[in-house]
């Protein structure tokens, strides 16, 4: 009795989303960037690109591309230092 309750409210304020060709069950969003959402859903972890996801979504979480290009040239520039640290 007890596990259900706790799983019951593990899944409290979850939510299904479909994007493209499949359909995610019980999605809780875990981190927000500027280029998209991690997130938990009931078959695993995974992060979504705004450019995946329901116009409902960009909104919800303020999606603007410009801020998502300059945030993923901000990453890559990183791996790159951190590739010229590594030789």
């Amino acid at each position: 009795m007890v596990a259900i309750v706790i799983l019951a409210a593990s899944f409290a304020g979850a939510e299904d989303l479909a994007i493209k060709d499949r359909s995610l069950k019980n999605v809780r969003v875990d981190r927000v960037e500027p280029d998209g959402v991690t997130i938990t859903h009931a078959a695993g972890i995974c992060k979504l690109g705004f450019d995946e996801l329901p116009a409902e979504w960009k909104a919800r979480y303020d999606y603007d591309p410009v801020k998502a290009a300059a945030y993923q040239e901000q990453i890559r520039q990183q791996l790159l230092q951190q590739r010229k640290k590594g030789r």
